[in-house]
């Protein structure tokens, strides 16, 4: 006498023979579906990375220079070191993500912004709206989507984060107090005259033909990592404002070593933070690597594997290392 049971023809041995087969073939299946969601993830970052470096040939078209990296008077730039900048005083807070909106088909929120005053100023203009609803306004090309789109700076006067930031040189972001730093990067501060973070920091602004090193040689932008919500203070993706990081350095290989900033709020432990040296290192979600835009516009992806010294040369733009992307 048999003891199976039969349902609808089949034996329960063979149903769970069939359940064990469905159960391997949806744990083979799951991995590959995973891995063809990351890759498109990821061409949508090389896209949107596309997008930012159009942008800002299109600048240098219009104005025969790359915007300020980060600009803290009006007209950008403008910064005096012996002249202390802060507090109340403090000029419009604005980033190369403000010059770059005309090109980004966002003219609108360029049109609504008011220059004279900073992009964190809540004063309702002639537009109807006010620079800090304005830079609180996500937009696609802000964000990869590995990491966290649409993810809003929420501590102090809310405004978006990016995860695409400019190249800042192959040492840290600023010089020391009194000095004068050598002009490595496209993007970078010239001098210092004080101590305190939020005072005296000049900005440069390059133009393609210091960029001697060759523009397909030399890195305009890559990523950076979005701390957990929890983190809301953590100044990596701050990218309206002239005290965030708006930026990374190419001292360290991407996605390693510990980032540095002046104020170290509460840490993601994912995303180590101490205080000192300001510089922050290149950082996604994708695995093994970064998105990077070249000064000749074409994306490539960098391995975590690069050596620090190929890395550090494609952070400069005029030391006569010239490398290409690995």
């Amino acid at each position: 006498m048999s003891h199976s049971r039969s349902f609808r023809g089949f034996t329960l041995v063979e149903l769970l023979v069939v359940i064990a087969i469905i159960g391997t073939l949806v744990g083979l299946l799951l991995p590959a579906v995973q891995t063809a969601r990351e890759s498109a993830r990821r061409s949508q970052c090389s896209n949107n990375l596309k997008q930012w470096g159009l942008a800002m040939h299109m600048h240098h078209n219009a104005r025969n220079w790359l915007p300020h990296a980060q600009s803290r008077q009006n007209p950008p730039g403008s910064e005096n070191a012996t002249v202390p900048n802060s507090g109340t005083s403090v000029g419009p807070y604005r980033t190369f993500v403000i010059a770059l909106w005309p090109y980004l088909e966002q003219q609108s929120q360029s049109d609504a912004f008011d220059v004279s005053r900073r992009a964190t100023d809540q004063t309702v203009n002639a537009s109807g709206r006010s620079n800090l609803a304005t830079i609180a306004e996500p937009a696609p090309h802000y964000y990869c989507p590995s990491d966290a789109p649409g993810t809003i700076m929420r501590a102090g006067a809310p405004r978006c984060r990016a995860n695409y930031v400019v190249n800042w040189g192959p040492d840290t972001a600023y010089p020391v107090t009194g000095s004068t730093k050598a002009r490595q990067a496209p993007f970078g501060f010239l001098t210092r005259g004080s101590s305190t973070m939020a005072t005296s920091f000049v900005p440069w602004r390059s133009m393609w033909s210091d960029v001697t090193d060759g523009l397909s040689k030399t890195l305009l932008m890559s990523e950076t990592r979005f701390p957990e919500p929890t983190y809301g203070e953590d100044p990596r993706g701050d990218v309206f404002f002239a005290l965030g990081a708006p930026y990374f350095a190419t001292f360290s290989t991407p996605n390693s070593s510990r980032d540095y900033h002046a104020w170290t709020p509460t840490n993601d432990p994912a995303l180590p933070l101490s205080s000192g040296n300001m510089g922050i290192v290149a950082r996604s979600r994708h695995p093994g690597g970064v998105n990077a835009v070249m000064c000749d516009g074409a994306v490539t992806f960098i391995p975590d594997s690069v050596s620090l010294a190929v890395w550090s040369a494609m952070g400069s733009m005029n030391q006569g290392d010239s490398v290409s992307a690995p």
